[in-house]
């Protein structure tokens, strides 16, 4: 498989907590979940999770990034979503 990767990535092992909008008969709402950083790079961040993330899905990261990823937006795309074990895992793209 062929690295699609722009820049580096490096361990990111640190919680984070993202909210999702969903459509449901109630409407819209949005729920907040909680993941596990994997690794990280300017242009995103990989992560695991309980719950299935969609491809295309627009994330809004509400725990803090590192600095080094300054200028970055809190808002994020699942760009990828796998299965692994008893989790997810999922790449995103940090939308700028």
């Amino acid at each position: 498989m062929r690295e699609k990767r722009r820049s580096g990535r490096r361990p990111f092992d640190c919680r984070l907590d993202f909210e999702a909008g969903t459509i449901g008969s109630g409407g819209y709402a949005n729920a907040t979940y909680e993941a596990r950083g994997l690794d990280i790079s300017p242009e995103g961040v990989g992560l695991s999770c309980d719950n299935p993330l969609s491809k295309g899905m627009i994330l809004r990261l509400l725990s803090p990034i590192p600095e080094e990823s300054a200028g970055f937006s809190p808002f994020a795309e699942v760009v990828w979503s796998a299965p692994a074990g008893d989790r997810f895992r999922a790449g995103l793209r940090f939308l700028r």
